[in-house]
């Protein structure tokens, strides 16, 4: 047996539970975002006032980078900032008002002085850090802290500013809306009558949670629209939308959401009556008209014609955004041709990270050695191009690609041998079946069905996802 662990920095006797839970949950909500994302989660306990014989500062775990003696002060940093805080001075007429108010401004001071500490450390680790805020557990202010680092090439797309009040929280990104939801969740699950007995993370489960974040995520474009009417309702509405068949055809169009009269936007048609885009199945309808020409204008709340974009737009203003509907059940919020958000089957997600060049590099000169440099950077270039195709392409490589084409002749389609280029990469992948190049880059066959043995009776015209009948 090994041996027993044993709490120095004590707090409540099952802190390291709670820790461990809550950490799992971080993980596996923040790799559902991003396979890249490093996730490190640590509890921060300060002695509560007039409590003595206990150590003032505890962590857990207590190897988390950081000493006790690094909060030391965080109490009296939070009075520095409550004492400075613009809202200081608001008086409320009701008591519970005044309470309410009271503890929200000592709560941004908590969050000032402990993130002051975190971000000022000398050793700080990459990434961003996020506290929760204080909740009180036995003889203890226990708040939890999270690191997120991602370490893709391509970092998560964050919007420069956000048009709410701080109070409303208006996020500026996916990623901060779920750290916001998820840190929401661990102060919940210890904000009960005996916290001392909570001994795991109580939370959402991570598809609830990040459907909460795509939720508040959507009240980002309302708020720069300027018409709040509709806050809180356009993620179902968006879902609604996309839900919705015109024709027996799935929702396909944009949607701009922007200010009215905004200097980026030329409006084509004017509504007489504009109308709440709750209003699915009408929003629904117009959205064909999008799918080959303008698209629809929202003011954040409702529909009020029809439009396109003008001008060089400056994305710092963040007051321009775009919503997508690319098939059914499936939608994109966009902003200065970011994608910020892609939900499907009303689940949000970042979008997919893309090909990581080095590692594709070096694999294709590993499975292919001595191939030049050039060709290498060709096939990289040729498969990124194959990612960006609507729904993806299959790219064959093989060294004996052209005696591979004449073995494949009666379930492909040949033809004459050419370098492809990225450009040609949409066009001969539109089709079912693979792409088959040699390593110096030439295409030998398009369509190329493998779901099966070769032979002499194949049917390039059939699909790659094509079944045999069984009873033949």
């Amino acid at each position: 047996m090994g041996k027993p662990y044993t709490i120095r920095l004590f707090m409540w006797g099952y802190q390291l539970h709670f820790q461990a839970s809550a950490q799992h949950a971080a993980d596996t909500l923040f790799k559902a975002l991003h396979p890249d994302f490093e996730v490190e989660l640590f509890l921060l306990g300060l002695a509560r006032d007039g409590v003595k014989d206990v150590h003032p500062v505890c962590l857990q775990p207590e190897e988390c980078g950081f000493s006790p003696s690094d909060f030391e002060l965080v109490r009296s940093d939070a009075e520095h900032h409550r004492a400075v805080d613009p809202e200081r001075n608001v008086i409320c007429s009701h008591p519970a008002h005044q309470a309410s108010y009271d503890r929200r401004i000592k709560a941004r001071a908590d969050e000032q002085a402990v993130l002051s500490v975190l971000n000022g450390w000398r050793g700080k680790k990459p990434g961003e850090y996020h506290f929760s805020g204080f909740v009180p557990v036995d003889k203890y202010d226990v708040g939890v802290v999270v690191r997120l680092h991602c370490t893709a090439e391509d970092q998560p797309y964050r919007l420069p500013k956000v048009y709410a009040d701080d109070r409303y929280g208006a996020p500026h990104s996916l990623v901060e809306a779920a750290i916001r939801e998820f840190l929401f969740d661990c102060k919940k699950s210890l904000h009960t009558p005996s916290p001392e007995l909570v001994d795991e993370y109580r939370g959402r489960k991570t598809d609830e949670l990040l459907r909460e974040a795509g939720n508040r995520l959507m009240d980002t474009p309302v708020w720069a629209g300027g018409n709040i009417y509709f806050i809180y309702g356009l993620f179902g509405a968006c879902n609604f939308i996309a839900e919705q068949t015109y024709e027996s055809e799935g929702t396909v169009g944009a949607m701009l959401i922007a200010p009215i009269g905004h200097k980026n936007i030329e409006q084509t048609l004017r509504l007489q009556a504009p109308f709440c885009v709750g209003e699915h199945r009408a929003v629904r309808k117009l959205l064909q008209i999008t799918s080959v020409g303008d698209s629809l204008l929202c003011d954040g709340s409702n529909v009020i014609g029809f439009g396109r974009r003008r001008g060089n737009y400056d994305h710092t203003e963040a007051n321009l955004f775009e919503v997508c509907f690319t098939r059914h059940y499936h939608w994109e919020l966009l902003h200065g041709g970011h994608s910020m958000m892609r939900v499907a089957y009303g689940k949000p997600a970042l979008p997919r990270p893309p090909l990581k060049t080095e590692k594709l590099a070096s694999d294709i000169g590993r499975t292919f050695p001595g191939l030049r440099p050039d060709h290498i950077e060709r096939l990289v270039a040729l498969a990124l191009s194959a990612c960006k195709q609507r729904h993806g392409a299959l790219l064959l490589i093989a060294s004996d690609a052209e005696e591979e084409a004449k073995r494949l002749a009666k379930q492909s389609t040949l033809i004459e041998p050419v370098i492809l280029t990225e450009d040609l990469v949409g066009a001969v992948s539109s089709i079912d079946g693979a792409v088959l190049l040699a390593p110096d880059g030439r295409c030998f066959a398009i369509g190329v069905i493998l779901d099966g043995l070769a032979t002499p009776k194949g049917n390039p015209a059939r699909g790659a996802r094509f079944k045999r009948d069984r009873h033949r």
